[in-house]
């Protein structure tokens, strides 16, 4: 075997001039700890000496994975669905689990015979090595056969010859073509392909090298219990035999006919694993409909006198009274066939070919043809229609006929078959259509349209009913027909009603079975069945339906799928798809052929004379890996003398005792001793817990494996748990030899080492949608594997000479202990999960990423040696999953640890601060977000005098308003036990939000406003508990930041970063939203920390909610001066103040001492806000600097709250504003006011200068008087910034602060600061209207809904454009002509997505800043999900149409039973539109709907050729997606 080894080594791909010395030190540590384990055995496991009992889940873990088809060498494919099995095992190992993990291989069935009879024909033909023929001698070789074809005319060919279509395999260019050269391109030298003639070789040549590769992967196999299936190995030939016997015996193997696809070739049933193309296609039955032929004319003269039918294939039997012609079309061969009864049948070749092999013909498989025919030679027929109401039809042209489904002849029904209708109606609209073809009027005109069915909603005449309302005017327009067909053909089954026959009244769901019975019962129709698609075999030929005498096990028998299912329902599937698409295989799977005629393995016991077909061989073998090392201990061929026990004594009594603990063991022959241990085995493995494999084989293989495991073993022996995966491909390309774009596992290990390969394909996928290894990423984890040994290296050294911190540790250093240990129990969950790509993220990626952030936040501090020992310790240990070699090396070499990382146990979480892990990865997050804020703002800086260099951020500690209220009401409707919300949570909180917060607001407006929101904090609900609903955060946000100022001030490059809570009250600035004001120049650090001092001063708000004033004009001096104090205030201290429904204060409390104060102290809090106002307005007009006269300002502000506080106290101290008289108040007052006001008993409220407020004129007032010289320069400034409307600002998080501006009075006073009040004596708002009525609020909203509009059709269009450019470039590059998408912006709005389609289809604007769309050339199906609905837009530009339809390609997805849309009017086809709306109680959600139409949309592309990951259509067997049980490439 050495030599044949050597022969087919596989070098790699070439690395050139490349440096490949990471990778080699790669591979010299893969061969160093694979020496190390082989030494130690440390993968070979067996079941404890006294086990007696069930071991407990926790103790041990045995797995597998189907077993590889022996044709060739493995590749990457193999790998992928591989390494998941080896990923769990390692894991388990790691854990200290008791773990199995064995391995076979799989030579049974028909590729290995399939290839040796090839090869051995090609050496026949063409020599030793064979010279094969140039493409264009083949060429040359096929016109000249088709030529004497043709020159023979009307001769009859030989009825048992049918030319079968060239394989694509073989049609393609280059090599490949031939089984000798698909061999040499595995690596074969040509001195050894000859070989390969003989079958047996294949299974002697390919198991070792599989053996090879699977270790040099580092996977954990017990070799000892390596076996390979056929005769070749006598102990599984026995349990084969065995397996089969027991299910006979049960009475779940049959012997009878049934119709199944089949191969003429190969002369046996062509089961799934047999096919190059259409794996999972079935028989599609019809009934064949006899139309007798009454007159023979011309060519059809000779069959005179004979019984001669057009039949035609339906499927509606219960139409057939509705008949009105037969149609034919013109152009198509046909020809006439003899039946065994002596009928003819004119149908076209293809039908006879099934028909021969469905015992339909005299003698099975041989099909009696009297003659060729045109379909112009059957037009003008007149026939004898079974069911129809007219006494004769006649066969007319109809153009659009395929020969490759049913039989070419196609019966009219115009009442139900739109189709039929506008067909009819065009050929009686059109004389001269009628006159090409010879058709005269009495063979169509007196035919009318029979009723023969009521369906709801469209009458007596479906047909007719729905042309009408889709406005359908002639048979070409295929879209709308489509539409027709699928609106009435279900309908018309579920609630149709008979009209006519003798089933007249009943449904045609119960009448359909009734006339099919009776037609055959009568004569008037057959059965007949073909491939629901076109099925190729893998040996070229294209696969018809037979009627088989065969054996069957009867999966689907109802007692046997019940059980099933129940075993199913406690099974784990990991994905929920896994878990459906079992349902659905389990619901539709019925009889299936266990035996065959041609290949390689076992017989069936009681008829030797048949093998056992390859997927029922293959479904508890499971079971065999238990004992497997007790009867030949690894050794793969009863020829190298290894039988530790005689294969004689292997009978079912043996099987029987071993695996069910039955019969009399003594009886057997065996040492008694021998077969205790293999009954303990069994006991011990089994159930197994785990099977990986291809998600394509849950419709045959896994299905089989749990009917088979239920019909033989006891539920508790069961499998527990199937993971099943996707495909793989390389470097998002298909694997293919041709294109070069393939690697075998070998290669990829040698390219790139066995455990970058393996952490590149852990990384690759979790689910089941294709996944997909990149070499990029693979070079990358070379690079950062061997960078880690570097690194490790120099931190061990530094430690032991002392150069880290020891003993208490930091704030860093928590946090980095803390994020390791989070990591640890993320990838511990994810691992328990088999989400392999989530765990790579954790222990790989996270761990490595929080390693570095501790090293940059240290900057210059040393770091601590418990935390990076405890780090290098837990992060050897977690990836050894993943990186076996790597953590040996490490663990070994490097840690000088005992024993072998592989069973050295997950590290254990060291306590974990969780509030400390989410206050810095806050802050990290905050990094981020202001790194791309200060970009923005200096994107038009000038000069460095315009960067920012510091920033003042002002911290709310809780949720307040809106917010609050949605915390409160997420809480109430939390589980805190599940963690989870009512389906419809945001619905719920949305309109509480409305009814509470929002009232004048459309519930779309609110969830636009709150909807993120919500989301976000539902979803860390879930992750986190209850405490994430809290108004507060689960750290302290203010001392988190204020923890990380110095990183803060490095990461962002500022000079100073000032923190302080937030004393305002706007609802913006809250928890993780705090208010930031950027500050630029050399004084930046000064004017942050000079704006801080006045945000820090500003007072809180100190009005009691109970606090009531009297209206305006109510005699009170109080309450008067408050309404004249709002009158000079801006729109933001106005709105402070609560006013009732007519425009005044809510009620009136008398002049008393306590109330005046209170009110004293609501006008010094507005006041100060009024004043921090001007300051803002005026620091953003001098955009953000601090000028000196800035500077001068600020101080003498701070310096006036100290004036403002005495001066307020001596006015209530003074009781100025006492209880005495009215009169007296006032004139208090008005002696305090700057002597140009008017006197109150004017009404005058302020001049410009006071735009403050009357209070606030007191204040410059007796400041001026105290303090000359540091005020005036306030309030000339103040003046100036009163006349500057401009001057506005906005911090983030926070609200908008106008300027003060100067209004002029009006009648009821004006809303502008500043502004004189009218009669009534108050300005401003005092005097306002009435509460507004229904027509303005309705205004308002009208207004609101517009700019929301406006707002979404600008980020749909958006959205749309970047998308479009996106298709733009995958189209340029990789040759992309279709695609599917999401968009996120149009919110399941069908109008919206409509317009993210044209963004994405317009023409881009070479001179626009942006480039935008661009993708009008590529055909696109885009989805949006929303709430409530799904929408889908399709789009196919015209010179595409010929190849997809927009409606038909959208109405597929439609169609599909996980969307269930419906199509809207007006679709043709480059533009289709549909919903789908959802149905929670009937598990349809729009986001899992989304995903099913993307995935259907896609599946439509590929079975058409159209998108580059096709699956289905391409018989390049070197390209053919694998995952092991179905590997069989020709």
């Amino acid at each position: 075997m050495g030599k044949q080894g050597n022969a087919a080594e596989e070098k790699g791909a070439s690395t050139g001039e490349e440096n490949t010395a990471r990778r080699d030190q790669l591979l010299e540590i893969q061969t160093y700890a694979q020496s190390k384990w082989a030494q130690e055995k440390i993968f070979e496991s067996n079941a404890p000496t006294n086990a007696t009992a069930k071991p407990a889940q926790a103790e041990k873990f045995f797995g597998n994975f189907p077993y590889p088809y022996m044709n060739g060498t493995l590749h990457l494919g193999h790998a992928f669905s591989l390494s998941k099995l080896e990923f769990a095992s390692a894991y388990h190992r790691l854990c200290g689990k008791n773990v199995l993990f064995p391995q076979g291989f799989h030579c049974t069935g028909m590729p290995i015979k399939a290839c040796a009879d090839r090869l051995r024909n090609e050496m026949q033909q063409y020599g030793c090595p064979p010279v094969f023929p140039s493409e264009e001698e083949e060429e040359a070789a096929a016109a000249a056969k088709e030529a004497e074809a043709a020159a023979q005319g009307s001769t009859p060919a030989d009825p048992t010859k049918f030319k079968a279509k060239k394989s694509k395999a073989a049609a393609k260019k280059g090599k490949g073509a031939y089984q000798w050269q698909i061999l040499q391109s595995s690596g074969i030298p040509d001195s050894e392909i000859p070989k390969f003639a003989d079958a047996n070789y294949w299974l002697h040549y390919f198991p070792p090298l599989a053996k090879r590769d699977i270790s040099a992967m580092g996977c954990g196999v017990d070799w000892r219990r390596s076996f390979i299936t056929t005769p070749v190995n006598p102990y599984y030939d026995k349990f084969v035999r065995w397996q089969m016997n027991k299910l006979r015996a049960m009475g779940k193997i049959v012997k009878d006919k049934r119709f199944a696809v089949y191969s003429p070739l190969d002369g046996q049933p062509c089961a799934d694993h047999d096919r190059a193309t259409g794996e999972g296609v079935g028989p599609q039955e019809y009934v064949l409909v006899k139309m007798k032929l009454l007159e023979f004319p011309g060519k059809l003269a000779p069959l005179a006198g004979k019984k001669v039918f057009l039949a035609a294939a339906t499927l509606r039997p219960e139409t057939m009274y509705g008949q009105t012609n037969c149609w034919v079309l013109p152009d198509g061969d046909y020809g006439a066939f003899e039946m065994k009864n002596g009928d003819i049948f004119v149908i076209a070749a293809r039908a006879a070919r099934n028909l021969a092999y469905q015992e339909q013909t005299k003698e099975f498989g041989v099909v009696d043809k009297i003659m060729d025919l045109k379909g112009t030679d059957l037009l003008g027929l007149p026939l004898k229609a079974p069911r129809a109401h007219y006494e004769k039809v006649y066969t007319l042209p109809m153009l659009s006929i395929s020969m490759d489904k049913g039989t070419g002849i196609v019966t009219s029904v115009p009442s139900d078959s739109p189709d039929d209708f506008c067909s009819l109606r065009d050929l009686k609209e059109k004389p001269a259509f009628r006159e090409k073809y010879g058709i005269k009027d009495e063979m169509i005109m007196p035919f009318e349209v029979i009723p023969i069915i009521n369906i709801p909603e469209f009458g007596d005449t479906s047909a007719i009913k729905v042309c009408e309302e889709l406005k359908i005017k002639s048979a070409n327009d295929k879209d709308k027909l489509a539409i027709a067909k699928d609106r009435t053909y279900l309908k018309g089954f579920t609630e149709g009603v008979m009209l006519v026959g003798a089933h007249k009244g009943k449904k045609v769901s119960d009448a359909k079975p009734i006339i099919k019975g009776e037609m055959i019962a009568e004569g008037d129709g057959i059965l007949y069945s073909e491939p629901e698609k076109k099925v190729m075999s893998r040996s070229g030929d294209e696969c018809i339906v037979a009627l088989t005498d065969q054996w069957y096990i009867t999966y689907g028998e109802e007692k046997w799928r019940e059980v099933t299912e129940k075993l199913l329902a406690n099974m784990e599937t990991y994905h929920s798809e896994a878990r459906n698409s079992f349902e659905y295989t389990l619901g539709w799977m019925k009889q299936w052929a266990c035996s065959r005629n041609f290949g390689l393995g076992s017989r069936l016991p009681w008829d030797e004379d048949v093998l056992v077909e390859s997927l029922s061989d293959s479904t508890i073998y499971m079971a065999y890996y238990t004992v497997a090392h007790l009867l030949h201990a690894g050794h793969l061929y009863d020829c190298e003398g290894s039988k530790l026990v005689d294969p004689n004594l292997c009978g079912d009594k043996f099987w029987d005792y071993v695996f069910l603990g039955e019969g009399d063991p003594k009886a057997i022959g065996i040492s008694m001793d021998l077969l205790a241990k293999m009954r303990a085995e069994f006991n011990y493995w089994y159930p197994f817990d785990l099977r990986v494999s291809g998600k394509d084989l849950i419709q045959n293989h896994l299905t089989f494996s749990l009917y088979n495991h239920t019909a033989i073993f006891p539920l508790s022996e069961c499998p527990r748990s199937f993971r099943t995966n996707g495909h793989l491909l390389l470097n998002g390309e298909k694997m293919s030899k041709n294109t070069g774009n393939f690697l075998t596992l070998r290669q990829a290990i040698d390219k790139y080492s066995s455990d970058a390969m393996r952490l590149t394909l852990a990384d690759a996928s979790d689910g089941l949608d294709d996944a997909n290894f990149a070499e990029e990423t693979a070079n990358a984890i070379i690079l950062r594997l061997t960078r880690e040994i570097t690194w490790i290296e120099e931190t061990l050294a530094a430690a032991n000479k002392g150069a880290f911190r020891e003993g208490e540790m930091t704030f860093y250093d928590r946090w980095f202990v803390s994020a390791v240990s989070k990591r640890i129990l993320d990838g511990k969950a994810n691992l328990d999960a088999m989400l392999f790509r989530e765990a790579v993220k954790d222990v790989f990626f996270g761990m490595i990423l929080a390693r570095d952030e501790y090293r940059l936040v240290s900057g210059g501090t040393p770091m601590h040696r418990d935390a990076l020992m405890y780090y290098i310790d837990a992060w050897t240990r977690s990836i050894t999953p993943f990186a076996p070699h790597f953590s040996e090396h490490v663990w070994s070499r490097m840690l000088k640890r005992g024993s072998t990382v592989t069973s050295s146990g997950y590290p254990e979480a060291r306590a974990i601060d969780n509030a400390l892990l989410l206050g810095f990865d806050y802050v990290k997050a905050k990094v981020i977000e202001w790194r791309k804020d200060i970009a923005k703002r200096e994107k038009k800086a000038k000069g460095p005098q315009d960067k920012v260099k510091a920033i003042l951020l002002q911290v709310s500690p809780e949720f307040k308003g809106w917010r609050k209220t949605a915390l409160d009401v997420l809480k109430s409707h939390f589980d805190a036990s599940t963690r989870s919300f009512p389906e419809k949570i945001m619905d719920l909180a949305v309109e509480h939000l409305r009814a509470t917060c929002f009232p004048e607001q459309v519930a779309n407006q609110v969830k636009a406003k709150v909807g993120s929101f919500v989301k976000f904090r539902s979803d860390m609900a879930r992750n986190v508990g209850e405490a994430a609903l809290a108004s507060k955060l689960l750290f302290s946000e203010l001392e988190m930041l204020r923890a990380n100022e110095a990183y803060l001030c490095s990461a962002l490059k500022m000079d100073a970063i000032v923190i302080i809570p937030y004393a305002g009250d706007a609802e913006e600035v809250c928890p993780e939203s705090p208010k930031v004001d950027m500050f630029v120049g050399p004084k930046a650090a000064e004017a942050a920390r000079t704006e801080s001092q006045l945000a820090a001063n500003l007072p809180s708000a100190p009005v009691p909610a109970t606090l009531r004033v009297a209206s305006a004009n109510s005699g009170d001096a109080a309450s008067d001066a408050v309404h004249m104090f709002l009158a000079g205030c801006a729109e933001s201290v106005r709105s402070k103040v609560a006013l009732d429904a007519s425009g005044g204060p809510v009620s009136v409390v008398p002049s008393s001492g306590p109330a005046i104060a209170s009110v004293v102290a609501a006008l010094r809090y507005a006041a100060a806000v009024e004043r921090h106002t001007l300051y803002t307005a005026a620091r953003a007009a001098s955009q953000g600097a601090m000028t000196s006269d800035l500077v001068a300002v600020s101080k003498q502000l701070c310096d006036a709250d100290a004036f403002e506080g005495e001066l307020l106290d001596a006015i209530v101290a003074s009781g100025a504003l006492s209880r005495s008289a009215d009169a007296a108040s006032l004139d208090s007052l008005r002696e305090l006011m700057p002597a140009p006001l008017p006197a109150y008993g004017a009404k005058g409220v302020v001049d410009k200068v006071g735009v403050g407020g009357c209070l606030l004129a007191c204040v410059l007032d007796a400041l001026a008087k105290r303090k000359v010289a540091l005020v005036e320069p306030f309030v000339a400034f103040h003046a100036n910034v009163t006349k500057q409307s401009q001057f506005t600002s906005k911090g983030k998080g926070g609200a908008a602060a106008p300027a003060p501006a100067a209004a002029k009075g009006g009648k009821g006073g004006d809303k502008a600061a500043g502004g004189k009040g009218g009669k009534g004596g108050g300005g401003g708002d005092s005097g306002k209207k009435g509460p507004p009525s229904a027509e303005e609020i309705a205004a308002r909203q009208a207004a609101k809904q517009a700019e929301i509009e406006k707002k979404l059709i600008k980020d749909v269009t958006k959205e749309g454009g970047k998308k479009g450019v996106e298709i733009e470039g995958a189209a340029d590059m990789g040759g992309l002509e279709f695609f599917c998408t999401t968009m996120e912006k149009p919110d399941g709005e069908v109008k919206y997505l409509k317009m993210s389609m044209d963004a994405m289809n317009e023409v881009p604007d070479p001179d626009g800043e942006e480039r935008r769309g661009g993708s009008g050339h590529v055909g696109k199906m885009i989805f949006s999900a929303g709430t409530e609905a799904m929408s889908m837009v399709a789009y196919v530009p015209k010179d595409k149409q010929d190849r997809i339809n927009a409606t038909e390609w959208l109405k597929s997805v439609c169609g599909d039973a996980g969307v269930k849309g419906e199509l809207q009017a007006g679709g043709d086809a480059g533009l289709a539109t549909a919903v789908a709306k959802a149905n929670p109680d009937a598990g349809m959600f729009t986001i899992k709907m989304k995903d099913a139409a993307m995935a259907h949309g896609f599946s439509y592309l590929r079975e058409r050729g159209c998108f580059p990951e096709d699956t289905g259509d391409d018989d390049d067997d070197d390209g053919d997606y694998v995952y092991g049980d179905d590997d069989f490439p020709s």
